[in-house]
């Protein structure tokens, strides 16, 4: 049992049925009583989410960050549905990030002792180390840059994300163009000339971070992604008038 609920075989299949995979057409009693199951155990997170935010916060205080701003957020239901139905082989319930606590920090240096005081704190806390996905050192294709620790608080799985204020801004500016374009940017999704554009923006920005001023080739090869990507969003928005005419 998760909690004191459904089974994790019972949300699984009740996040299968929502995503589309069970086959055939469900009744519309199917469909809510799977909406219940699932919506339980999205709200089966919110208290462990908000211990999480305070030992995220109790962290960065002891690290002495001059910012302590940590906040946190549960995933959307159409946003979990979405994601179920972008990776049909993941299982609902072990989604890592129904529930994200996130600190914006003032330097690299920062996010590199959050991460490590954090880390020992879990394996205190829980007898393991959190898993680490380390986008700092290996960016994702977009060029996104952040840590994430995919820890647990009473045994509900929470994800944690340290960014500097570039990667979150980097990250802002790419979420705002998925709202903007419609066109899921974030997830990698897209015309290469917009992709492309993001991409070089994330690794200008990351050697701004350590101090390096970009050369003049790469500045110029910015220019020129930017370029292509402004022809490329007059061009769609051309096609998109022509088309609803």
């Amino acid at each position: 049992m998760s909690g004191n609920g459904h089974s994790k075989s019972a949300i699984n299949r009740a996040g299968d049925l929502l995503a589309g995979r069970t086959g055939g057409t469900p009744t519309p009693e199917e469909i809510l009583a799977a909406y219940e199951v699932v919506d339980w155990y999205r709200a089966s997170h919110t208290i462990p989410l908000t211990t999480a935010n305070m030992g995220l916060r109790s962290v960065m205080k002891t690290e002495g960050c001059n910012t302590r701003r940590a906040t946190q957020r549960l995933k959307r239901m159409n946003t979990i549905i979405d994601k179920l139905r972008r990776y049909p082989r993941m299982d609902l319930a072990r989604m890592q990030d129904i529930a994200g606590a996130r600190a914006v920090l003032e330097s690299l240096d920062e996010v590199r002792r959050v991460q490590k005081r954090y880390m020992a704190n879990s394996l205190q806390r829980n007898g393991k180390a959190d898993k680490v996905k380390d986008y700092v050192t290996n960016p994702k294709d977009t060029g996104y840059r952040s840590i994430h620790l995919h820890t647990s608080y009473h045994q509900v799985r929470i994800e944690v994300q340290l960014r500097t204020p570039l990667q979150h801004e980097w990250a802002i500016m790419i979420e705002v163009a998925t709202g903007i374009t419609g066109i899921d940017l974030k997830s990698g999704l897209g015309p290469d000339e917009l992709l492309d554009a993001y991409r070089h923006a994330a690794a200008g920005m990351a050697l701004e971070e350590v101090g390096v001023t970009p050369d003049e080739s790469f500045m110029a090869e910015f220019t020129r992604l930017t370029t292509r990507a402004q022809q490329w969003l007059i061009a769609d928005r051309a096609s998109q008038e022509g088309t609803s005419r």
